[in-house]
């Protein structure tokens, strides 16, 4: 396809459903890794608590919910 030549129809909306398709992939992707890292974030304070020469200054439950309050989470970690 050169330069100034037009684009089909078809070519368009094939490429919308790419994109969009992409679009859904990264979202579930960007989900899961969200749902693992908070997994693994509480996975690990609840062991700060198990271990009786350690001791963690919040629960495991304040160390995943701090991430979903904005202000709380630039000052608490």
């Amino acid at each position: 396809m050169g330069r100034g030549e037009a684009v089909s129809q078809e070519r368009i909306a094939r490429v919308e459903v790419l994109s969009g398709g992409t679009l859904i992939t990264y979202g579930v992707l960007f989900l899961l890794t969200a749902v693992v890292w908070f997994f693994w974030l509480y996975q690990a304070y609840r062991a700060l608590t198990l271990r009786p020469d350690m001791s963690a200054e919040r629960t495991p439950g304040q160390a995943v919910g701090f991430w979903f309050i904005p202000f709380v989470q630039l000052v608490v970690p």
